[in-house]
C-alpha cells in the first residue's frame, strides 16, 4: 500500500492521463474480439484508479464516483465500490447502505457486493463489515452470506496482522463453527501459514 501511494504521489499526472485514455477506448470488431480488447482496457484504467486512490484526495474522489455512478460494466462499478470502501469519501456510509439494498435484489450482486465488503482495507473495515453483518439483508445462516467472513478472514493484514482483527477473526470462528463445519474449516485454513507473519 505504502508503495503504491508513492508511486501515486510521484506519477499523478500520469496515471489521471492513462485513466483517461483508457476509460471509453474500443475498437471496431466483431463482437467477441470487441469485448476482448474492453476487457484489456478496462483493467489498465481500473489498475491506474486503483493506484491513484491510494491519494484519498478529493479530486480523485471525483473521478472514482464518477465511474461508480456512470460505470462502462458491471466491473467498473465493483472497481469504484472497492476504491470507495477504501477511502474518506464523505457519503461512503449512505453508499453502502443503496448497494446493500440494490445488490440484495440479485443473488450474483448480492456474492459481490459481500465479497467487497468482507475483503474491504479501510480504517474502519471491521465496522463496515459489522454493519453488513447486522443488517436485516444479511442471512448468516446462509452459506453463501458466510462467504463475507471467509473472505475477512484472508485479508490478513486486518485479520491476522491486528489485534482488533485477530480478536473480531476469533468470534467469527466460533459464531461459525455453530452453523457450518466446512466453512469454519476453511477460515481456519489461515493460519496454515502464521509464521509468515511473525
Amino acid at each position: 500500500i505504502k508503495i503504491k501511494k508513492a508511486i501515486a504521489s510521484k506519477y499523478k499526472k500520469e496515471l489521471i492521463e492513462i485513466y483517461s485514455k483508457y476509460k471509453n477506448k474500443t475498437i471496431n470488431a466483431p463482437f467477441v474480439q470487441k469485448k476482448l480488447y474492453e476487457i484489456k482496457m478496462r483493467k489498465i484504467k481500473n489498475t491506474a484508479l486503483s493506484i491513484l486512490s491510494e491519494l484519498d484526495t478529493p479530486d480523485i474522489h471525483k473521478l472514482i464516483l464518477q465511474q461508480f455512478k456512470n460505470p462502462g460494466a458491471a466491473s467498473d462499478k465493483y472497481a469504484a465500490f472497492a476504491m470507495i470502501l477504501d477511502s474518506s469519501i464523505s457519503t461512503k456510509e449512505k453508499i453502502i447502505k443503496n448497494c446493500e439494498k440494490e445488490s440484495s435484489e440479485n443473488l450474483v450482486e448480492w456474492e459481490v457486493f459481500l465479497a467487497r465488503i468482507g475483503g474491504n482495507d479501510a480504517k474502519d473495515a471491521i465496522e463496515i463489515i459489522k454493519q453488513v453483518e447486522n443488517s436485516s439483508n444479511f442471512r448468516i445462516e446462509q452459506s453463501n452470506d458466510q462467504r463475507m467472513f471467509m473472505r475477512y478472514a484472508f485479508n490478513k493484514r486486518i485479520s491476522l496482522q491486528t489485534k482488533k482483527g485477530r480478536q473480531y477473526l476469533q468470534e467469527l470462528i466460533i459464531k461459525l463453527a455453530k452453523l457450518n463445519e466446512y466453512n469454519t474449516n476453511h477460515m481456519l485454513s489461515v493460519f496454515s501459514k502464521i509464521n509468515d507473519f511473525y
